[in-house]
């Protein structure tokens, strides 16, 4: 028989750490964003208030090559 406060339990630390990483994730995110723009000297914002689709391309591969960072980290 399961136990159900011990389940409880067990969900709310997934849920817990769920979004820790979600946050540790957006937070590392928005840092890689603000030191590439800061060695590159490209204006992300603006050029995306300009509709510039390079800009959005280079912030995707950021974002996904931090991703992929992050996965071969998992075990």
């Amino acid at each position: 028989m399961i136990e159900w406060t011990v389940a409880v339990f067990n969900m709310s630390l997934a849920i817990m750490w769920a979004l820790i990483g979600g946050l540790s994730f957006a937070i590392a995110a928005g840092l890689a964003l603000r030191i590439f723009a800061y060695i590159s000297d490209i204006d992300l914002a603006e050029g995306l208030e300009k509709g510039n689709m390079a800009i959005s391309l280079v912030q995707f591969g950021i974002i996904i090559g931090l991703a992929v960072i992050v996965a071969t980290a998992l075990p």
